[in-house]
């Protein structure tokens, strides 16, 4: 179950119960519920914002990431604009700067 009940369109969660589906985007948040949009299996869930079986995914400045693309990020630094978290770095293909 979620402990961060502060839910915003963008952010990135896994699945407590269905680890197959992959990582997923809120893509809907109401009064009541959220709408997460699993892109690996093209399938979305919605969740009661206080029973969602969620962990939500987040790095630490100098952790390695990867994108949807298949390129790396070493994370430099971290911000976070209406809830969601915009990470900074270099990428290792290219060493050009860059955002995830």
């Amino acid at each position: 179950m979620s402990t961060d009940t502060q839910f915003a369109i963008g952010q990135r969660w896994l699945s407590n119960t269905e680890t197959e589906l992959g990582l997923g985007a809120i893509i809907r948040v109401d009064f009541r519920s959220i709408e997460v949009l699993y892109p690996a299996t093209e399938e979305s869930r919605i969740y009661t914002k206080a029973d969602a079986p969620l962990t939500r995914l987040t790095f630490t400045e100098g952790e390695m990431v990867k994108s949807q693309e298949g390129w790396s990020l070493c994370v430099e630094s971290i911000t976070e604009q209406q809830g969601v978290l915009i990470y900074y770095g270099e990428r290792e293909d290219t060493k050009q700067a860059t955002t995830l």
